[in-house]
């Protein structure tokens, strides 16, 4: 857990303390763990209260109060300790039954009022207090009356009939406290609209605990037609609004998040997925093949039958994971598939392995995801992906400096586009990005990008400056020579939204600078294969908000520099909470240290 936090006290309390000895144990525990010594002009109150929030604001804290016995205790403590939103923790044990009682009973009220609205409205307070009482301190009952109260109007007759309801029809006739959460859980069941409760009950094709991706998941609720066409937003951006809905009632959990904030995987608490099976099993919502046998999409199938085309309602179809080579011609009958000359086709998929036939392939004009595409000199493919207006991704590969006017007409006619690469025929290929950012399409792209990924690019410092400026950009890589110069030098304003770089296998690399200003956001630095570079990022130090460094196969000379027992250039990287150094292939870290291990 250690690992997890900037600051870290223990703090044993005595049955007879005082609130300045309280203080001043805090103060004292926190400039122990520093290596200096406590202040000695701060004695008052006010100024213990003081020094002990200067050292955990802006820091990720852990402190443990053992043996609590007064009620009180959380008056006392309560101005010093400071609240960033950035999962600090403060923990305590007792042997007191009245402090216990009195912590869990502000724990469930604080989990209640963050899941409803946050800053609970003072006329609320009391109602608030007597439905998380009526949850029996079951904390999943909680945070889903809390997801659904959200939906309602912020208004004390709404909540009072809640609660009333709640007390006659659902707690207090019913002893067993797992059927208590089913029903309450059914409450935030019925109150979704059909169609998102369609969107639920979509989790019960999944075994539990299993960890879905939201953007296969979307894929599935829009080739079921769960998913409504809203002015002006596509079905994924509608379909993104259902999910973060599901998410904000706390009847889904995010698994993990995208570098944008948005969620990669989900999933439903136990107790959902049970609900959802018995919601399936009395609706029909679907019907189960065989325990065991519940997708087709891993039992090494190696050919498709010939009169798949009858299937004429089938909307979605995967063959993921098969060992299928060739399909029939009968799958041109399927106009209403969605997935997988096929009218309503929004996503093509295959991987590199795969021949596609691109003849024809422009009468899909619904598709917004296709294969990679390769060039070929006949321009047949591209007169094909032209027709496409709806494409979100493309990725072009064997491009040629000749290829440039064409490839910028056929972009900049798909106002959608959100993914773009462009892999060059070989090296002495150039992209020239200068001639392409003139257009809208790319100009709208560079605007909203938030990954970008550049390999063999061979940029140059001034190319740089093209690029420090997007607004939204969170992930940077250069790999693989895709910078030429020797200094790699990110000056003060540059890339203030970065939260991650990695630098790989830049051969001509020798130094990296970091002005202060530059890349405020960064929490993440990745170093591998750099032959050249024989010294610490200058600037590091400067990077109030990195969490991690990671040095991955580097010349022994710069391991050296930073290692702990005397390296010269240790106190660069000192603050820096976790620093892990790894070897070619090694699975795990040869050397793990930092501010969070000490």
């Amino acid at each position: 857990m250690r690992n997890n936090f900037e600051c870290h006290a223990l703090i044993t309390v005595s049955q007879s303390y005082s609130a300045k000895g309280l203080l001043r144990r805090m103060s004292d525990e926190l400039c122990k763990e520093k290596k200096e010594d406590p202040p000695k002009d701060v004695s008052t109150i006010k100024s213990l209260t003081k020094e002990v929030r200067n050292r955990l604001c802006n820091k990720r804290y852990v402190v443990l109060f053992h043996d609590i016995g007064n009620e009180k205790f959380w008056d006392h403590i309560e101005s010093a300790v400071v609240d960033d939103k950035n999962g600090s923790r403060i923990l305590i044990t007792t042997r007191d039954e009245k402090v216990a009682e009195f912590c869990m009973k502000s724990s469930f009220v604080e989990a209640f009022q963050y899941s409803s609205y946050g800053d609970c409205p003072e006329e609320l307070e009391d109602m608030s207090l007597d439905i998380v009482r009526k949850c029996k301190g079951l904390p999943l009952a909680i945070v889903a009356i809390g997801g659904l109260l959200s939906q309602k109007d912020e208004s004390a007759p709404e909540w009072k009939q809640f609660s009333e309801n709640l007390s006659l029809d659902q707690l207090e006739r019913n002893s067993e406290l797992n059927m208590s959460i089913t029903k309450i859980l059914g409450l935030s069941y019925e109150d979704l609209p059909s169609n998102v409760r369609s969107c639920l009950l979509y989790f019960g094709m999944y075994p539990e605990d299993y960890e879905v991706r939201s953007d296969r998941l979307i894929g599935h609720w829009i080739a079921e037609g769960f998913v409504k066409h809203e002015t002006g937003k596509t079905l994924e951006e509608v379909a993104q609004q259902y999910l973060s809905g599901l998410v904000g009632r706390s009847l889904v959990q995010v698994s993990s998040l995208r570098i944008d904030g948005k969620v990669k995987r989900c999933h439903v608490h136990d107790l959902i997925h049970d609900m959802i099976l018995k919601k399936i099993q009395d609706t029909g919502f679907c019907q189960y093949i065989g325990r065991h046998d519940q997708s087709m999409s891993s039992t090494g199938l190696s050919y498709v039958p010939q009169n798949l085309g009858n299937s004429c309602h089938l909307k979605y179809l995967s063959f993921r994971n098969t060992g299928i080579e060739i399909l029939p011609k009968s799958i041109g009958k399927l106009q209403n598939l969605e997935i997988s000359r096929l009218k309503m086709l929004r996503h093509l998929l295959a991987d590199s392995t795969c021949s596609i036939q691109w003849k024809d392939i422009g009468g899909m004009t619904s598709l917004h995801e296709i294969p990679t595409v390769t060039i070929d000199d006949d321009g047949v493919v591209f007169r094909e992906v032209e027709k496409l207006k709806q494409l979100r991704n493309l990725m072009v590969v064997n491009f040629r400096g000749k290829h440039l006017k064409t490839l910028c007409s056929l972009i900049n006619d798909m106002p959608l586009l959100e993914k773009l690469a462009i892999g060059a025929a070989d090296e002495s290929e150039v992209i020239d990005l200068y001639l392409m950012s003139p257009m809208s399409t790319l100009r709208k792209l560079f605007q909203n990008l938030v990954q970008l990924y550049l390999a063999g690019s061979k940029l140059t410092n001034d190319a740089l400056k093209s690029l420090k400026d997007m607004p939204r950009l969170m992930f940077l890589c250069f790999a693989h020579n895709a910078y030429e110069g020797q200094t790699l030098h990110f000056e003060r304003g540059w890339f203030q939204k970065v939260k991650t770089l990695h630098v790989i296998c830049l051969d001509k690399l020798k130094s990296i600078l970091i002005d202060r200003g530059a890349l405020c956001s960064l929490e993440e630095i990745v170093l591998r294969d750099l032959s050249q570079l024989k010294t610490v990022p200058s600037g590091i130090q400067h990077l109030e908000k990195l969490k991690d460094l990671y040095i991955v196969d580097m010349p022994t000379g710069f391991e050296q520099r930073i290692a702990p027992d005397g390296g010269q250039d240790y106190w660069i990287i000192q603050d820096v909470p976790h620093v892990g150094i790894w070897s070619r292939d090694a699975e795990e870290p040869l050397h793990i240290f930092g501010r969070s291990h000490h």
